[in-house]
């Protein structure tokens, strides 16, 4: 299982990807990214992007409410803006951050469920998407697949969703 906690570490935007395409975008996103600031870069930096985001400090923080894409994008740039990144970095560390989340949060038992190896792992990731969607209505999830090739597996990521980070995309 260290492989696959590796290497899912390393597909960070993947991962990203898997919470994105929900469309609208649910609040698991918006208090991921608030924890993500706090944690990383402190309560003032938040306020800072809270305030450049324009977004209620209470009311679009609601874990199961889905939020219009403008909200998530708007919140999304204005960290790319107070950190002086750009949006695929703030991705990126999102990505990184959201799998610690996972494991700080109790979501690890319930990944360690989808394979003990990687190429099963990723063949089960869009069985978890089927589960997510109880919870989270209207969920658009992407499709995972493990693609042999000559130097291994590959993996390819798709979504017909217009999420934050829709496209097709192999990661080796």
């Amino acid at each position: 299982m260290p492989l696959v906690i590796g290497i899912m570490f390393e597909m960070s935007a993947s991962l990203f990807h898997s919470l994105s395409c929900l469309s609208p975008q649910y609040g698991q996103i918006h208090c991921v990214i608030r924890e993500l600031v706090q944690m990383k870069f402190g309560n003032e930096a938040w306020d800072a992007i809270l305030k450049k985001s324009q977004l209620d400090k209470h009311d679009s923080f609601l874990m199961f409410t889905r939020y219009d894409d403008s909200q998530t994008f708007s919140l999304v740039g204005a960290v790319s803006e107070a950190l002086d990144v750009p949006v695929e970095a703030v991705l990126e560390i999102f990505g990184e951050f959201f799998f610690d989340y996972c494991l700080r949060h109790g979501y690890d038992k319930m990944l360690r469920t989808l394979g003990s190896d990687i190429k099963s792992f990723i063949q089960n990731l869009d069985s978890l998407h089927s589960l997510l969607a109880l919870s989270y209505k209207g969920i658009s999830a992407p499709s995972f697949r493990s693609v042999p090739g000559y130097l291994g597996h590959s993996i390819s990521v798709s979504s017909t969703s217009d999420g934050l980070f829709s496209r097709q995309k192999k990661y080796s």
